[in-house]
């Protein structure tokens, strides 16, 4: 595992503390957030799209990058944003979701992409035909595509949304091949949906009080960090 996502003191409205962690390459973490409301934006945050929230975001080291300033000064968008129905376009196929931003002028992907997207779907664990439209999948379907664009795109680090009312992420994200060289992150509203997927020691739960300590949580090594130290945005961040 190499250095992948950190957050140095992130916060925004509606949480009641901050939130420091490390996710490494390969690594998983989560955070439980009061409610969807403050789970959207923190999300938004750690992404870049949102506005308002304090905080430093780095992955492998580097500032990421806001998905809206690739085209302005060529920075590269460096985390992934998938949200709880998947963030497709419904006129799109599944496969044109994944590609989407690199299909041809007047629609279409070329051999490569589509072999591309394939794969990034196989490794999503999306076993079906990419060919068809969004509501002919399952909404486990939807997010398994959404998962498989985010991996297309070689986001180091992903923000996955784990929000009641939406399928559990447990069981679908669990496969090595499906986090390997990416380094992720569970934001969810109800602390019981990471039971079984992310250890208790890699989750910061800003629903039950602060804990005494002050280190950064880090995934497989660390402790859980103290809560003291701590738009159509979401098609395009993921």
């Amino acid at each position: 595992m190499g250095a992948g996502l950190s957050l140095d003191a992130v916060r925004v409205d509606g949480m009641t503390r901050s939130v420091s962690l490390t996710v490494a390459v390969g690594g998983l973490a989560g955070v439980v957030l009061p409610d969807s409301a403050t789970l959207r934006r923190f999300s938004d945050a750690v992404v870049g799209t949102g506005d308002g929230g304090a905080g430093r975001v780095t992955v492998g080291g580097r500032s990421r990058a806001r998905p809206d300033a690739a085209g302005v000064d060529g920075a590269q968008p460096l985390i992934g944003l998938v949200t709880a129905d998947g963030g497709l376009l419904p006129h799109l196929s599944l496969r044109e979701n994944i590609v989407f931003g690199r299909l041809r002028a007047g629609g279409g992907a070329t051999p490569r992409l589509v072999d591309e997207a394939d794969t990034a779907a196989e490794r999503a664990g999306l076993l079906m035909s990419l060919d068809r439209y969004p509501h002919r999948a399952t909404p486990g379907q939807r997010q398994q595509a959404g998962f498989a664009r985010a991996l297309f795109r070689r986001r180091p680090a992903v923000i996955v949304e784990d929000r009641t009312g939406f399928p559990r992420w447990a069981g679908r994200l669990d496969a090595a091949a499906a986090r390997s060289g990416v380094a992720l992150l569970v934001v969810t509203d109800d602390r019981r949906r990471l039971d079984g997927f992310v250890a208790a020691v890699d989750v910061v739960d800003l629903t039950s009080p602060a804990e005494s300590a002050a280190e950064p949580v880090t995934p497989g090594r660390g402790r859980r960090a103290s809560g003291r130290r701590h738009t159509r945005r979401r098609e395009a961040a993921s």
